[in-house]
């Protein structure tokens, strides 16, 4: 019970981050072709055309194949990995130039839908934290609370990163620890892992979100020059961090 609370937490936490990319990328006019719940091949997918809907099942041909095979359309999908979700832009890795392509939009509109999905992590998991406290502490007193504690968490987690002092927690001590958590310590776990997310991923560390803009930024200064040398570099970066979450999740599992 306690691994399937820490599931639901981390789900919907990935879930919502990608909701900050989909809502942003529609503000700008960014087309978006999926925005999956989960990952995997399609169970259900649904798409909407004013007034019109259209749903697919599998592979099936889809009711209203006049709206579903609009090219402007999104589909919101889902899938049998519920360990996530994704939101699929066009031309996040390919660009032909259409006006519509996230890589033809504005460098500052380009940050924006970027880091939209770490912006919705700290709004929900501020949020969520607020509402203990408020609870606790009352509002002023709340708020001065929850500040601190962000504070706390930046800079503490990132010197127990630096000097080593993070260790990893088995499945079973997960499974141990979140069960049996009365609605508001489950609650208070979502806010501190979401503003973790956000605080992780807005950091330039390739692979991860944070490492859009800053590597939009270099390109636009070396006019292009550094382009093929950050996209290897993006790639390898990918490569090592599949690598450490095979080797995270294997110790996770089977412990020390």
């Amino acid at each position: 019970m306690g691994l399937l609370i820490f599931w639901a937490i981390l789900f919907t936490i990935i879930v919502c981050h990608e909701l900050g990319h989909l809502l942003m990328a529609k503000k700008y006019g960014v087309r978006v072709n999926v925005y999956s719940i989960g990952f995997g091949p399609r169970i259900i997918g649904v798409k909407f055309y004013k007034r019109q809907i259209s749903w697919r099942i599998g592979n099936r041909i889809p009711t209203n194949t006049k709206v579903w095979f609009r090219k402007d359309n999104t589909e919101y999908r889902i899938a049998p990995i519920f360990f996530g979700g994704f939101c699929s832009l066009e031309g996040e890795l390919k660009s032909t130039g259409k006006p519509y392509e996230l890589a033809t939009k504005p460098l500052s509109q380009k940050i924006q839908i970027i880091l939209a999905g770490v912006g919705l992590n700290f709004i929900t998991g501020f949020l969520a934290l607020l509402g203990i406290a408020i609870k606790n502490h009352g509002f002023i007193n709340g708020l001065k609370y929850i500040s601190i504690f962000i504070y706390q968490i930046f800079f503490n987690l990132f010197y127990a990163l630096c000097t080593g002092q993070i260790e990893i927690t088995t499945a079973k001590g997960v499974n141990t620890l979140m069960s049996g958590l009365s609605f508001e310590i489950v609650l208070a776990y979502f806010g501190f892992l979401s503003i973790l997310m956000a605080i992780f991923n807005v950091m330039p560390i390739p692979a991860l979100d944070g490492s859009y803009p800053c590597y939009w930024l270099i390109e636009k200064i070396s006019k292009g020059k550094a382009t093929k040398a950050l996209k290897i570099i993006w790639f390898i970066s990918f490569i090592l961090l599949m690598i450490l979450q095979v080797i995270i999740l294997y110790f996770w599992i089977v412990g020390k």
